[in-house]
């Protein structure tokens, strides 16, 4: 998982470091200066990518 998230562009890596640490899509959005919906599109975003590299999607198998 944590090499997944050290291949995530740097913004998305910053986001969710902030998911992981339990900060809301606003206190994230205040302390990036970004928009509430661009902190919920980098976490889309990331959520996605993390479930493609971890071999998470739905119909895939020995992930």
């Amino acid at each position: 998982m944590v090499d997944a998230i050290l291949q995530l562009p740097p913004t998305q890596r910053t986001v969710m470091a902030f998911v992981i640490s339990g900060s809301d899509t606003r206190e994230i959005a205040e302390a990036l200066h970004m928009t509430l919906g661009a902190v919920n599109t980098n976490i889309c975003r990331v959520r996605a990518r993390l479930k493609t590299t971890l071999g998470l999607l739905k119909g895939v198998k020995d992930a």
